[in-house]
């Protein structure tokens, strides 16, 4: 029985979000700031009343905790002489003479090159952690209260996209994202969540109902059906919408992976007949409406003269010469400028548009282990489904292992994991996904 503390731990869960996504997915310090005071109250609450590792296995737990622990030893203060000798100091080691020789003796040595970005990168990590830590406080009821709330959102910015769409307002689906491909990318983590649970509608049966109650049940059966097609055929529109190559990519993957994965288990031919007629009807208008002008972005510019990969290779250098310990999280923006060829972009670079390539130049091998153990605790999670039974609860921890799937492949080509609404709804499905039944 969920006590008051837990109905608090929902309640603040909740408000996270559905706040994540409404100011620019968070991409603001205002914005965060209230995503990292409403995460700091929820592990407040999980820290004095919560068990949310018992719901996880032991090894989520050595993952969890060893990460951070060795995120947070970028922040620890080295003798100026360790630190002279550190990979791809040679530049800074130069201004630092300066700095001492002008009596500015005060500067803060760590593994990191900029110690401050690496606190403020590991408090970004405040809100993930606390909902990630919720999911694991929940009763099952609760669970499937938030799944329901999480596509709500994304209906709600589906239907934002589609009408700046509809009305001119934008060339593309983008909702209260800074850009549509930020904007694709939560529309296919949201798809399979919303498919999976339009399959456990149509496909499961009752048993041990009478006559009286079957028509009745059915009827509500179909009703709920109808509502999760809906939603799944708005995610659908607004990820193509959208217009970014790899987010329509994946939305499609998306749709792809949960027919294949949910068509055996939704409860006979007819079931999987309605399933696979929503989803061509979907696919059609996509393909009808929205795909055209994809594939003339596909045309006009050649995804392999895209800029990206100029900034990946340039990327890698800067891997190699910081290996083994990295510039510090948080420091590839400010690192990056003093490595970036002339000419590269109209700008400066934020971000390497790989998540993999910009952990690994900021943190080396230290990035190396997070990325393994995040692709490893992924697979572990399909080998604890294993021997579940295709209740609700499998259909959403499948829906929800599809979603992170696929941000795990967009995050090739995207920074995702920066923007805090995709890396918060990331950590949830984390948590949906590895959290054991009991």
């Amino acid at each position: 029985m969920p006590t008051f503390i837990h109905w608090l731990i929902f309640g603040l869960a909740s408000t996270l979000l559905i706040f994540a996504p409404l100011i620019r997915a968070g991409n603001t310090g205002m914005a965060l700031m209230v995503m990292q005071l409403l995460s700091i109250g929820l592990l407040a609450l999980i820290s004095g009343w919560g068990t949310p590792l018992q719901r996880f296995p032991r090894v989520v737990s050595w993952f969890l905790w060893g990460s951070i622990g060795l995120l947070m030893l970028y922040l620890i203060p080295l003798p100026a002489d360790w630190w002279r000798q550190l990979p791809g100091r040679t530049l800074y080691v130069d201004v630092y003479d300066w700095l001492v020789a002008n009596q500015r003796q005060d500067t803060y040595l760590a593994l990191s090159l900029i110690p401050a970005n690496t606190a403020y990168s590991l408090l970004a990590l405040l809100p993930p952690l606390g909902i990630f830590l919720a999911v694991g406080c929940l009763n099952q009821r609760q669970i499937t209260y938030l799944v329901y709330l999480f596509l709500g959102v994304a209906a709600i910015q589906a239907g934002y996209g589609l009408s700046q769409y509809a009305a001119g307002f934008a060339s593309s689906a983008s909702g209260s994202y800074p850009n549509r491909d930020h904007f694709s990318a939560f529309m296919a983590m949201a798809l399979p969540l919303g498919f999976g649970l339009a399959a456990y509608s149509i496909g499961h049966k009752q048993s041990g109902t009478d006559t009286a109650n079957a028509s009745r049940l059915l009827e509500r059966k179909l009703s709920l059906g109808l509502i999760y097609i809906s939603l799944t055929l708005l995610l659908l529109l607004a990820g193509v919408f959208s217009r970014s190559r790899a987010g329509v990519m994946l939305v499609m993957l998306g749709v792809l992976l949960s027919s294949l994965v949910f068509a055996s288990h939704v409860g006979g031919k007819r079931s999987s007949g309605l399933l696979a007629t929503i989803i061509t009807i979907g696919v059609g208008l996509a393909i009808n409406i929205g795909l055209i002008p994809v594939l003339n972005r596909f045309i006009v510019a050649n995804p392999m003269e895209d800029l990206r990969w100029e900034l990946f290779d340039s990327t890698v250098l800067g891997i190699q010469q910081f290996f083994p310990f990295g510039s510090g999280l948080g420091t590839f923006s400010d690192i990056y400028r003093a490595i970036q060829p002339l000419g590269q972009t109209g700008g400066f670079v934020n971000n390497a548009h790989n998540d993999y390539l910009e952990l690994l130049f900021d943190t080396g091998v230290v990035g190396a282990i997070i990325i393994a153990g995040v692709w490893l605790l992924y697979l572990y999670g399909w080998w604890q489904l294993r021997h579940l039974r295709w209740s609700q609860e499998r259909f959403i921890k499948t829906g929800a292992g599809i979603g992170i799937l696929l941000l795990l492949l967009h995050a090739f080509v995207e920074f995702n994991f920066h923007i805090p609404a995709n890396a918060l709804f990331f950590a949830f499905l984390a948590g949906l996904f590895l959290r054991k039944t009991i």
